[in-house]
């Protein structure tokens, strides 16, 4: 299988939600890969939308929706700033309203491989009790694969596909159970979303929300993992 689930596996819905909050200087080349993600995901059916937390950068937002819409991308401007929790829970909201099976929360300064969608939904499809997967980063804490001139290297999209393919190769299928998740990439099953719900807002701007999810998984019976790699 190196990489790319069976071809008898089921389509599913996937939603990839990018939270920004103002970000100009590198916004711009995230959502570039996201609008690559969306032509070279094969397996599954992409969806991609841009929420906007009211960046109060002036005219960024203007600037945002314009490019997010240029690169065939959905947009959405909060009337007030969420927060990230709530940001968030807004993500998983859409997904469950429009019958995605999987969404994806994102941070805005993430280049994508192109093999990200497939990757992680195959691992999350790879047991029935597997509730959210993390990707792998250069700089995710402990999700972290260390790269010494990630900034001069990573920043090119071919590089994270070309590292992203040879790691898929390389460990196919394998996923590492975890305690938690990290929120930098995280993809989360709709049989989750209807279990344990949304992000608690008591987490206010945002910190360990998506530890607090992620540990309500596990104790309405859903396993955390870890698979795949990018920037």
């Amino acid at each position: 299988m190196a990489g790319s689930p069976g071809g008898d596996a089921p389509r599913k819905r996937v939603l990839v939600a990018v939270l920004v909050y103002n970000g100009r200087e590198f916004v711009p080349r995230a959502l570039r890969s996201l609008a690559a993600l969306k032509t070279a995901t094969r397996a599954h059916d992409v969806d991609v939308v841009v929420l906007d937390d009211a960046s109060p950068e002036p005219g960024w937002s203007e600037e945002l929706e314009s490019l997010s819409r240029g690169l065939g991308l959905g947009y959405y401007r909060s009337p007030r700033n969420l927060g990230i929790p709530r940001n968030m829970s807004l993500a998983l909201l859409l997904g469950e309203d429009q019958g995605h099976d999987h969404v994806v929360i994102l941070n805005s300064d993430v280049i994508v491989p192109g093999n990200m969608v497939d990757q992680m939904v195959a691992a999350a499809e790879s047991s029935p009790d597997i509730g959210t997967v993390t990707a792998w980063s250069n700089s995710a804490s402990i999700f972290s694969l260390p790269n010494h001139s990630a900034n001069d290297v990573l920043t090119d999209p071919s590089a994270v596909d070309a590292v992203s393919t040879e790691l898929a190769e390389e460990f196919g299928d394998a996923v590492l159970d975890l305690p938690v998740g990290v929120g930098f990439c995280l993809l989360i099953s709709r049989a989750v979303i209807a279990a344990v719900g949304v992000f608690d807002p008591v987490f206010g701007r945002g910190y360990c929300e998506e530890v607090d999810l992620c540990r309500r998984a596990v104790e309405a019976g859903y396993a955390a993992a870890v698979r795949r790699h990018l920037k």
